[in-house]
């Protein structure tokens, strides 16, 4: 008796998933397997950062999802799904149904802003291939722009880079663009002192979902890694410590502390639309 299999995403999980199903039941053509995504592309997210920052092309971290498959038992289906029918077992799509007997969810998740203001109106996402395209011309364009501004502390503005998030994805990015910034210092002739990276966290420890015997490790390592970038000049800031380079932790200030001469209000938070 046929059986459909029907894969809703194909980011990791459900390309794991499908490859393992298909060669588990590669023998028995009862089962159909289908992989529903609305790309027909599967971007690596844990690389988005280094295309944002200009360490690889941007092709380098996208695969064509029908050679991924091709030679198994795998059908793909490019579709945005819009609802489930539990009771009936149907998918509905923009572009048709899909009927299944076991459905497994894979559509992957979305950055959670925790209810703070501003950064989901104002920031880009780094979440998605088409956001991380749009993100390495805008900080192009930061430096570009610094180049034609006369005053120091307008220049300051543009260089102040703030990254929401001190997890695997923010702390690799804080590193990749450290790596870039001297290349970009050179070319556009401007002193690395006047480059701000700023690392935040609702907690004052970076990649905080480890285990805590590992922060030592991590504490120090980033010490080591923000005294050779920027001329020292990355930052951690969390809702309990404004330290630099994840110093010793202090009560929250009443009023903005200042970061090295330039005022932390002044945080420059990327405008999602590149500037013209």
């Amino acid at each position: 008796m046929e059986k459909n299999i029907v894969i809703h995403g194909a980011g990791y999980a459900g390309i794991l998933t499908a490859k393992k199903l298909a060669k588990k039941f590669k023998k028995n053509d009862d089962i159909k397997i289908a992989v529903v995504d609305k790309n027909s592309c599967h971007t690596m997210l844990t690389e988005l950062h280094e295309v944002a920052a200009n360490r690889v092309e941007e092709d380098s971290i996208r695969g064509s999802l029908k050679r991924v498959f091709a030679g198994r038992n795998v059908s793909l289906v490019l579709d945005t799904i819009v609802s489930i029918d539990y009771d009936k077992q149907v998918l509905s799509g923009k572009q048709g149904e899909y009927a299944f007997d076991y459905q497994i969810m894979a559509s992957g998740s979305k950055p959670a802003f925790y209810g703070i203001p501003g950064p989901e109106e104002y920031t880009y996402r780094l979440w998605s291939y088409e956001n991380d395209v749009k993100l390495k011309p805008q900080i192009y364009n930061m430096f570009i722009k610094a180049t034609i501004k006369p005053h120091e502390a307008t220049k300051r503005r543009f260089l102040t880079f703030l990254i929401a998030g001190a997890g695997f994805t923010g702390v690799e990015m804080a590193g990749e663009l450290a790596e870039w910034v001297p290349s970009l210092c050179k070319e556009f002739e401007i002193d690395r002192k006047m480059v701000q990276i700023i690392e935040v966290d609702l907690l004052d420890r970076v990649v905080p979902t480890w285990l805590p015997s590992y922060q030592p490790r991590y504490r120090n390592a980033w010490k080591k890694w923000a005294s050779k970038s920027c001329s020292r000049r990355v930052w951690l800031l969390s809702a309990r410590t404004k330290s630099k380079s994840s110093g010793t932790a202090r009560s929250p200030p009443s009023k903005p502390t200042r970061l090295s001469g330039q005022p932390a209000s002044r945080a420059r938070i990327l405008p999602r639309r590149p500037p013209a």
